[in-house]
C-alpha cells in the first residue's frame, strides 16, 4: 500500500481540470453504464448500501458494525480509497478490463494500457501482502506462478480486495471473472 494511486488522482485532476470525482464520472461511470458508484453516495440510494459487520464475542457471533447512513459530501477524492459501488457497475468495469479495454462498442482503455496494467512490474521479487507466486502490475496483483501461490486461477490473472471482505479477479485464459462482495470487518 502506498500514496502512488492519491499522486495519480491529482495529476488526473490537474492535467483534466476536473474534480477526480467528475472525471471518474463523465469519462469511466456514464460510458460504461456504471450508474451506482459514487464517492458521495446521494441519499436517495442509501439503502442500497450493505450495512458493514464484525465478529464479536468468545463464540464469534456476527455484529452490526456499521450501519447505511447517509454522509454529507465530501470534496476529497482519493485514488486509493473512497468509492462505494455495486456488483453490477463493478462488473461492468472489470468486464471492460476482461475485453480489453472495451464494453458494447465503448472504448475507455487502449488494449495496451490494459496489458501494461495487468503486466508483472515487480519482477520475482512478488508481493508481501498476497505472498509468493504474485506479483504487482498497476492497480492489480498478478498469479504470476501457481505452484507457490496456491489459486486455482490461471497465470496472468489479476485481483484485488478491499477494506471490508471485497474481493475480484480477471482470469483471461479462462475468459472469466468473478466478484465477492462482502462487508465484514
Amino acid at each position: 500500500y502506498g500514496a502512488s494511486t492519491d499522486y495519480v488522482a491529482i495529476l488526473v485532476e490537474k492535467i483534466s481540470g476536473m474534480s477526480l470525482d467528475n472525471f471518474l464520472r463523465e469519462r469511466i461511470f456514464e460510458p460504461l453504464g456504471m450508474q451506482d458508484t459514487y464517492y458521495n453516495i446521494p441519499e436517495s440510494k442509501v439503502g442500497q448500501v450493505a450495512a458493514v459487520y464484525r465478529p464479536s464475542g468468545p463464540e464469534n457471533t456476527i455484529e452490526l458494525f456499521r450501519a447505511p447512513t447517509y454522509r454529507e459530501p465530501t470534496r476529497y477524492f482519493g485514488g486509493q480509497a473512497g468509492l462505494s459501488s455495486t456488483a453490477a457497475d463493478y462488473f461492468r468495469f472489470h468486464q471492460m478490463m476482461l475485453n480489453g479495454g472495451e464494453l458494447e462498442g465503448t472504448r475507455i482503455l487502449s488494449r495496451k494500457t490494459v496489458e501494461l496494467m495487468t503486466t508483472n512490474h515487480t519482477g520475482d521479487k512478488g508481493i508481501w501482502l498476497a505472498g509468493p507466486g504474485y506479483g504487482f502490475g498497476l492497480g492489480y496483483a498478478i498469479v504470476t506462478d501457481l505452484g507457490p501461490s496456491g489459486t486455482p486461477r490461471s497465470e496472468g490473472s489479476y485481483y484485488w480486495g478491499g477494506a471490508y471482505g471485497t474481493i475480484f479477479w480477471v482470469d483471461p485464459s479462462e475468459d472469466l471473472l468473478g466478484i465477492l462482495m462482502m462487508q465484514i470487518r
